[in-house]
């Protein structure tokens, strides 16, 4: 009976405990109508047997006594005229005697004997009292007193003693009836109290087996929502049923599961963009308002990715472009040191001088011309970091919509608490009978604020989640930065370079002006010497920060598909 009610709903539970509780209360009111009519068929026993008897027997002899005492006054009274009221009253009593008689004989309690033996005497009194009568009337009063004295009186006497045996032997039936009238009473009382003792005993374990059932579950499913608030998503509900808390702790189980699971793979994520592998994927499938998360964390993955490689690829090229810058300004400064070597034998070299001054001024518009073309690529480089900011600032409204997610969320747990509320209000009203469903409606509001803490928690997790998107800001700002820095410094080139292809053409119109004298040539080709080192110099310092920008970009890994 009692694992029966384990696979039923909350509401059937109730239902079977209210039913068995009546069906005792009604078996015990059929044992105790049937106690009544056992008890009143005894009493009836008692009332029909030994009480007739025994009030047929004294009604018998008040009527003997009545008529002994009427023929003895009748014997005493010399008024003849008196004798028709004395006969009249002597024979109602004989008419109730012989009545008596009848009803003792009809109810059969008495040995078959002693009522013989009883109806005898009285019919030998009544005989010899009737003979009194006519004795009186014909006037023969000695005679009649005669017989009254030696007949009539031993006749009752004798009809007195055998009605004082029957009155023993009914007064031992009405002691026999009464005993088990008693018994039957103390029987049926001790059935009545038995059932009750057991009606009692069942309810009460049927009670506990039914409080049992629903306090225990939501007594584990409180403890798991209270370790839910605190933040620990690896409690464990063990309570599995049919019925409603069943319901509500598998939907517990599963949603402390599935959110474990979307924190620890969005932990995971986070933790491997901060290594700057940007080829993580989820490991969980997200579901609900949980996929614009994963929208917006593989959203962010792509831009960064494609923002890296783009990053890598203007790297690549800035480090050739400055290896190229380097050389050609290394050959520079060595032809820079030859032309100052051979000042002195300018005069005789000038048709030298003059070609070496065409061949700088053609290899100066060429790196002017790269350079120009590094800066290019500089500008397009700045414009994608620029790009990168702005999807970071998207990553960080997402980060604001999934608030928002956890706002609802809360929105949902009050909105549970208000109906819960209102669920006690009504368990209230409804008395007795909802002091059950108010306790549900209590632990219902129980969980609705500690739903409402878990969101809380979520919140602090999600946050700590942005700050770690923010930290990649940082990371993306200083790489901005150090590539404005490489910018700078390719305009500084570009600019240098500018000034060499100009002082190559200056160089080529000192010699069509040769004439002018080797100290202002000896000049122009210190200047050229001095610029060519600066060239160097920086065309050595650009390598460097391209080298470093590479060392930067290098660090973040990237899929091959993004």
């Amino acid at each position: 009976m009692f694992r029966k009610m384990d696979g039923m709903k909350i509401r059937e539970k109730l239902k079977y405990g209210y039913a068995i509780v009546i069906l005792l209360m009604v078996v015990i009111t059929v044992v105790a109508v049937i106690g009544l009519f056992v008890v009143r068929g005894k009493m009836n026993d008692y009332i029909k047997g030994a009480q007739a008897a025994d009030t047929a027997v004294k009604n018998c002899r008040i009527n003997t006594n009545i008529a002994a005492r009427n023929i003895r006054e009748m014997a005493l009274n010399a008024n003849q005229s008196t004798y028709a009221q004395y006969r009249k009253s002597i024979s109602d009593s004989e008419e109730a005697i012989t009545k008596s008689l009848e009803d003792l004989h009809k109810v059969g309690v008495v040995s078959q004997e002693l009522n013989q033996r009883y109806e005898t005497a009285i019919e030998n009194w009544l005989k010899s009292g009737n003979e009194i009568v006519d004795m009186l009337e014909q006037g023969n009063t000695t005679e009649a007193i005669d017989m009254i004295i030696n007949d009539c009186a031993p006749a009752l006497q004798e009809a007195a003693l055998i009605s004082q045996e029957i009155d023993d032997e009914t007064n031992n039936l009405k002691d026999q009836s009464s005993y088990i009238a008693q018994k039957t009473v103390f029987i049926v009382t001790g059935a009545i109290f038995f059932m009750m003792l057991l009606a009692i005993l069942l309810a009460v374990k049927l009670g506990n087996r039914i409080v049992k059932s629903i306090v225990d579950p939501l007594k584990e499913i409180e403890n798991a929502s209270i370790e839910l608030s605190h933040g620990n998503l690896h409690t464990e509900i063990f309570y599995h049923g049919e019925d409603e808390i069943g319901n509500l702790a598998h939907a517990l189980r599963s949603s402390i599961q599935s959110l474990a699971a979307y924190v620890e793979d969005i932990d995971h994520t986070m933790k491997e963009f901060s290594k700057g592998n940007f080829d993580a994927k989820a490991g969980v499938e997200y579901r609900g308002d949980f996929c614009s998360i994963e929208e917006s964390v593989m959203s962010f993955e792509s831009n960064m990715a494609d923002m890296v490689k783009n990053i890598q690829r203007v790297a690549d090229q800035v480090t050739g472009a400055s290896e190229q810058i380097s050389s050609s300004a290394a050959q520079l400064a060595e032809g820079a040191t030859e032309q100052a070597g051979v000042t002195e034998e300018l005069s005789a070299s000038i048709d030298s001088v003059s070609s070496q001054i065409e061949s700088n001024a053609k290899e100066a518009a060429d790196i002017s011309r790269e350079v120009q073309e590094v800066g290019v690529e500089i500008d397009h480089s700045n414009g994608k970091m620029k790009e990168m900011v702005e999807s970071m600032n998207k990553i960080n409204d997402s980060s604001n919509e999934i608030s928002k997610i956890i706002a609802t969320i809360n929105d949902i747990a009050s909105q549970t608490n208000l109906l819960a509320l209102n669920a006690s209000i009504e368990a209230a009203r409804a008395g007795e009978a909802g002091k059950g469903f108010a306790v549900v409606a209590d632990q219902v509001s129980l969980l609705a604020a500690q739903s409402a803490e878990a969101a809380k928690e979520s919140t602090a997790l999600i946050e700590e989640s942005v700050r770690a998107v923010q930290g990649g800001m940082v990371i993306a700002d200083e790489t901005a930065e150090q590539l404005e820095n490489v910018v700078t410094g390719a305009r500084s080139i570009i600019k240098q370079v500018d000034h060499i292809a100009r002082a190559s053409e200056q160089q080529s119109e000192a010699v069509n002006q040769i004439d002018s004298g080797v100290e202002q040539i000896n000049h122009v080709v210190q200047n050229n010497s001095a610029m060519s080192a600066e060239c160097e110099a920086s065309s050595q310092e650009m390598a460097a920060q391209a080298e470093l920008l590479d060392g930067l970009i290098r660090k973040f890994r990237v899929g091959k598909f993004h």
